[in-house]
């Protein structure tokens, strides 16, 4: 979630000048239901449920709350996105990243998945951070 907030913050704050955005989910409602075929009908209840509560308690429509909404209006500030291999397609890393403007960039760490990226190259992923602020910030 942490992606998703850098994202959506710097949406609505342009004091924000550059987002790294590692894993974040696509859509929190569907993030939160996460379909899937082999669930029984009593574990599908059971998230549809947690979905509504949250809505009830926050009045916030969970399939209404998506970084690709907000990532165009980011632009012209850069945004990196990191998702590890195993995590992109859940992730929908692709279409993230064309809902992006430029200049924008995407690492899709091998062998990586949500929350370990960093474990799996932590020499690359604090050079492709690092060199992502470096352009970014220090013109």
């Amino acid at each position: 979630m942490v992606g998703v907030t850098a994202i959506r913050s710097a949406a609505r704050n342009p004091e924000i000048a550059a987002v790294v955005a590692e894993g974040g989910y696509h859509n929190m409602g569907d993030n939160i239901i996460k379909p899937d075929k082999r669930k029984s009908v009593f574990e599908t209840a059971f998230l549809h449920t947690v979905a509504g509560m949250f809505w009830v308690y926050s009045s916030i429509n969970p399939w209404q709350v998506s970084p690709i909404d907000d990532l165009a209006s980011i632009s012209p500030r850069p945004v990196f996105l990191i998702y590890g291999e195993h995590e992109a397609e859940s992730g929908h890393a692709g279409a993230q990243y064309s809902a992006a403007l430029s200049p924008k960039d995407l690492w899709l760490v091998p062998g990586g998945s949500h929350g370990s990226n960093h474990q799996i190259a932590p020499m690359m992923y604090e050079l492709k951070i690092l060199d992502f602020f470096n352009r970014s910030l220090l013109h």
